[in-house]
Order: C-alpha cells, then sequence, then structure tokens
C-alpha cells in the first residue's frame, strides 16, 4: 500500500479540522473508501449509486477519470484532490 494525501474541499470540512487526510492505499478507490471511513461526511457525495464519480478526482494535478478511474494505481507520495462539481450560469 502506499502512503498518500488527499485534499477535501472546504465545504465538506468543519472549521479548524483538517483538510488533508494521511491515506494508506492502492488505488483511487481504496483511497476515496479510506477517506469516507475517516470523514463520513463523504459518503454519497464522492460516488454515485452507479459507481460513477460526484465529485472532481485529481491524482497529481490529473483528472482520475482520464487515467484507469477507480483502479488508478497509487505511489508513495501521491496527491488525490477532490473538487466539488460547479455550476451556474
Amino acid at each position: 500500500m502506499a502512503e498518500v494525501s488527499l485534499r477535501l474541499p472546504a465545504g465538506i470540512t468543519h472549521l479548524g479540522s483538517s483538510r488533508q487526510l494521511e491515506l494508506e492505499a492502492s488505488t483511487v478507490r481504496e483511497a476515496l473508501e479510506a477517506a469516507v471511513a475517516a470523514v463520513p461526511q463523504l459518503l454519497g457525495r464522492v460516488l454515485r449509486d452507479d459507481g460513477s464519480f460526484a465529485i472532481g478526482v485529481f491524482v497529481n494535478g490529473q483528472s482520475a477519470k482520464l487515467l484507469q478511474g477507480l483502479q488508478t494505481p497509487l505511489a508513495d507520495g501521491d496527491l488525490l484532490v477532490l473538487v466539488p462539481p460547479i455550476a451556474g450560469g
């Protein structure tokens, strides 16, 4: 398992809590599962019921969707960033 960091969006954490988690995971899926276990507010905000991303997930600045999705392998020191969808008009 790789030691990775996962940066959370500001709206998910409470004031004073850390916006970055240190996790052990081999894939993006494992990292997201560990993040949900650590921050239950992420449940339902990260993945849709059909297993697709409900939030932007970036691995070292690249969209996980453009890599191998949930199966994207992770290495020590990787940085995952969660970016909520942005809409407006």
